[in-house]
């Protein structure tokens, strides 16, 4: 997985997420997303993909999305 914010260059707490000087870790503990292609494709920066997006809840933690993404 790619976080362009939390390990973006710029970030100078890199890895860590506040949102004020004072503020505690937003990241920490915030379950990361993890994306499966049964048949990679390759695209280019900004590329859009077009199709039909189907989301229903995990069987297995209802906290989580299942997202079956069906492209053209």
């Amino acid at each position: 997985m790619y976080d362009d914010i939390a390990t973006n260059e710029l970030n100078p707490t890199h890895g860590v997420i506040i949102n004020h000087l004072e503020g505690e870790d937003l990241y920490a503990g915030v379950p990361k997303t993890l994306i499966y292609f049964y048949e990679p494709i390759e695209l280019e920066q900004y590329q859009l993909i077009e199709g039909k997006v189907t989301l229903s809840q995990s069987q297995g933690n209802h906290r989580n999305l299942n997202i079956e993404l069906v492209y053209v």
